[in-house]
């Protein structure tokens, strides 16, 4: 794992760095400072990261565990579709 993808953005921060930089990278100018260049990848990254959590996965029945962290869930889902300790999204259908 590269040090980009080991440093995960906040959302907030890689929006502004993505919106900032769509058009620059939308009309194929290049950036030329290599600090920017890793920021973006950074941006980018952490949008994928994110993106990945909103598809939901399938829980891991034995235990109700979260498939990507592990963690303890709830038996009864009562509206919590996402992992309160990662926020992936879980999938609580139950395959027949």
């Amino acid at each position: 794992m590269s040090d980009i993808e080991k440093e995960v953005l906040l959302p907030e921060d890689a929006e502004e760095i993505l919106r900032r930089y769509s058009f620059t990278l939308a009309r194929g100018i290049k950036i030329k400072d290599i600090d920017t260049v890793n920021l973006v990848l950074q941006a980018i990254f952490s949008a994928g990261k994110a993106l990945y959590k909103q598809v939901p996965k399938k829980i891991d029945r034995v235990g109700n565990k979260c498939p990507v962290c592990k963690c303890y869930l709830a038996s009864d889902p009562v509206g919590d579709h996402y992992c309160f300790n990662c926020g992936q999204a879980i999938d609580w259908s139950v395959e027949e």
